[in-house]
This record gives C-alpha cells, structure tokens and sequence, in this order.
C-alpha cells in the first residue's frame, strides 16, 4: 500500500487510487473467471491466525498483574521510584484493557469469517459481470456490503477504531516500553540528571532486587505490547484486504 498507512488513511479516495494501482498484478495472479484456491492463495495473508488470539490473549492475562504491581511500587512509597511515572505507567496500562479486549472479540469473528467467505466472495465477484436485474444487483450489493462491514466494521470505505486497538494505544505501549529502557519508574536525582547519566550508571546505585523486579515488569510490558501490535497488525491486514476486494470488485464491474 502507498497511501494507507495508518488506519485513519482509509478513505474512498485512497481506496480508489490504491485498487487501481493493484489490479495489474491481481490481474496476474487470479485470471477471471476466479478460483477459490487461487483466491485463498491470496487472501491468506490477511487472515487471522491462533498466533493472534493467543498473543492478544496473553497480553490480556499480563495485564491486571503488571499493573497491580506498578500500583504496589505507587503505594509503597519507595523513594527509590519515581510517582508520578508510575502513575504514568498504570495509566498507559489501563487504557490497553478494554482496546484489547474489543481486538480479541473483533479477531475472534475475522476468524470465523475469514474461510468460508473465500469461497462466497469468489462466487459473487464471478456473478457480478453478469447481473441482469435490479434485484440481482441489491442481493449482490448486500452481501457485499455485508463483508466490508465484517472487515471494517462500519458501512462505508473507512474503518472503525471505536473499541478497539488503533494508533492511540500502540503509541502508548511503545512509548512506554521505549522509556522503561532508561530507568522510567526509578527516581532520578537532580544530580544524575544534570550530568545526564546514563541509566546503566544510575542502576549502580540501585539495589539489586529492586532492579530484578523492574526487569520482570519490563519484561511483561514488552509481551503486553506484542499483544497491542499483534491487535495493530489484525486491523492493518483487514484495511488491506478491503481494499483488494474493492479492486477485484471494480475489475469485475469494468469501473
């Protein structure tokens, strides 16, 4: 894709520029009439697999524990943490659950849909040059209308991030991941940060089960965040293979 990068770049006007650009090599790989192995043999990729329900099962389970134990370091008073970073923390966490939560209800119906529908699209995209009658064309149209709506969750060339894990939260878990490498929920004095210390320095002065314990949150964040990209990467496939179905539709209704 050249255009749609993020799931906000989805537009009637990308789609259209981004399905015109495919046709030539979908035009290669599936020859008309189609066939629902070549199909399949194209539309797998997108496909969601147990690896993604899993990862975002997963981050699911570290969730509530890797928070109630930055709350623990929070109410522990510790002048050795830094409060409101964990405070910063336990909020990005919190705002992962009910995203993650709409993914995995969202993952787990793509991939109830996902097999037999490649054989439903390949037998309407066929019909569609031949459609005769109004009627003909409104139970077409329905149905398709019925299977982006399954990918994008909403009627229309746009996709819907209601609910779900979109931009907001991968920016947050990356972030989040990214400042724990430098010591995020540790106090820095005034001192460390004039000189600009490193955190491999500062860590010196740290006790050693405290940053055993730091790691494992470390640790589980970055396996929370597997599961957020995971959640990222279902949505970006589905936003792809819209669109090639658009543009297998807009080769078959000669547009």
């Amino acid at each position: 894709m050249q255009f749609i990068h993020q799931l906000h770049h989805l537009n009637s006007k990308n789609a259209e520029i981004e399905a015109t650009q495919l046709l030539r090599e979908l035009k290669k790989k599936t020859p008309a009439p189609f066939d629902a192995d070549r199909m399949l043999h194209v539309f797998a990729e997108y496909f969601v697999s147990d690896l993604d329900i899993n990862g975002i099962k997963r981050s699911l389970e570290l969730l509530d524990p890797t928070v109630e134990a930055v709350r623990g370091l929070l109410y522990s008073e510790d002048k050795e943490y830094e409060p409101i970073n964990l405070q910063r923390a336990i909020s990005t966490l919190e705002i992962l659950g009910p995203a993650l939560k709409g993914s995995l209800v969202y993952a787990e119906q793509l991939q109830a849909f996902q097999d037999p529908f490649v054989p439903a699209i390949t037998e309407l995209l066929n019909n569609l040059p031949y459609l005769k009658t109004d009627q003909e064309r409104a139970k077409v149209d329905k149905k398709l209308t019925e299977a982006f709506v399954a990918l994008l969750r909403i009627d229309g060339m746009s996709f819907n991030t209601e609910g779900i894990v979109y931009e907001r939260e991968l920016e947050a878990i990356e972030s989040l991941r990214k400042s724990m490498h430098n010591g995020f929920l540790f106090h820095i004095t005034l001192e460390e940060e004039l000189h600009k210390l490193p955190f491999y320095k500062i860590a010196e002065r740290i006790p050693e089960p405290k940053l055993a314990f730091v790691g494992q949150l470390h640790r589980a964040m970055d396996e929370i965040g597997k599961g957020v990209e995971r959640a990222y990467q279902i949505d970006m496939r589905a936003v792809e293979w819209a669109v090639i179905i658009y543009a297998y539709i807009k080769w078959m209704t000669g547009q």
